[in-house]
């Protein structure tokens, strides 16, 4: 497969700036490169060793992109350039990277709670910009929007715990002319004694709702049940104070309504529907070798929650409206139509 290479800017696509002990990266796709042909751009920057990332900052215009997102790995497929990551390709070589951060719907940035950060690692890597647009955007620059990109802040401040994520997602279909199906991804959590601060969900345009739940001694714990009409956001859980076991289950269902008279599968394409939840944990350092991101996907067809318990909640397929709006009170988000 051909990976066309669209621009090759050095100086406008990647700025670094330091700040005492705090650095700043900046990793940017100039608009022109938004020709009317792409619905998938990538770009690159590379970052020193011995640092930690302490912070993510979307850099758009609201009502132009549908998504953005960071990944880190030590050999991305282009460097220095920006290319069409779309069409199956791989983000970087082999498809082996980590998943940082997402934003979607027009989603504010996030900062991570003090005693948590991702590190670099001892080596040199690469950070991955990701843009989804809508088919065939265009975008005309001006003097105060000429791209869309990501500001990432770092330290060199190590902290208590290294931030780690676990992605619960979908595979399957949501049936045609289907009313509240409800699809789920549960998963036995692998480690002990790892806290968990922070959650996010990311969907496209089918999902009603996206409920989070720790099972845990014959007991749910309710994490959330979040509203997916409002902006992505990364919301920090730290003050509740849950600490995860071996012993736990953690569940995601998600409920959707598919009004064509086709299924629609799940997938990467926009055309397809997406029902993620993130769950932010941390480690200790010393258990790095041991701690990665886990990945716990869920079959819309033959996910079966019966094997383990009866049922979830009644209220599991609506949104916790008063509850959620609180959650995301920091943010000042609204519903969003884009």
């Amino acid at each position: 497969m051909v990976i066309s290479i669209v621009f090759l800017w050095l100086s406008l696509c990647c700025i670094v700036t330091t700040f005492a002990d705090t650095k700043i990266i900046d990793i940017n796709i100039p608009n022109s490169a938004w020709d009317g042909n792409r619905s998938l751009l990538c770009n690159t920057a590379p970052v020193d060793p011995h640092q930690y990332i302490i912070s993510y900052e979307p850099l758009y215009r609201k009502h132009t992109i549908r998504h953005i997102s960071a990944v880190i790995c030590d050999h991305p497929s282009h460097i220095n350039q920006v290319w069409d990551c779309g069409q199956g390709t791989y983000v970087c070589e082999n498809g082996e990277n980590e998943v940082l951060w997402a934003m979607a719907k027009d989603g504010p940035g996030w900062h991570l709670p003090k005693e948590f950060a991702v590190p670099i690692g001892s080596k040199k890597r690469y950070l991955v910009l990701q843009i989804h647009a809508p088919p065939n955007m265009k975008l005309e620059s001006t003097s105060s929007f000429n791209s869309t990109g990501i500001r990432i802040g770092l330290t060199d401040r190590k902290p208590t715990y290294r931030s780690d994520i676990a992605i619960y997602g979908m595979i399957g279909y949501i049936p045609a002319n289907a009313k509240d199906f409800t699809a789920d991804a549960f998963c036995w959590w692998p480690f002990d004694d790892t806290p968990l601060y922070g959650i996010s969900i990311h969907s496209h345009t089918m999902a009603t709702a996206i409920t989070g739940y720790i099972y845990r001694n014959n007991h749910f714990i309710e994490l959330l049940r979040a509203d997916p009409a409002y902006p992505e956001v990364t919301i920090d859980i730290s003050s509740r104070n849950i600490t995860l076991q071996s012993t736990d289950i953690l569940i995601m269902r998600c409920t959707l309504t598919n009004p064509n008279r086709r299924d629609v599968k799940f997938g990467n394409d926009h055309s397809d529907e997406m029902c993620d939840l993130y769950f932010l944990y941390g480690t200790k350092f010393d258990a790095y070798k041991k701690h990665r991101h886990v990945l716990c996907p869920g079959d819309a067809q033959k996910s079966d929650l019966s094997k383990l318990f009866a049922h979830l909640p009644q209220d599991s397929t609506v949104p916790d409206e008063e509850g959620y709006k609180k959650l995301l009170s920091p943010f000042n988000v609204t519903k969003s139509t884009y």
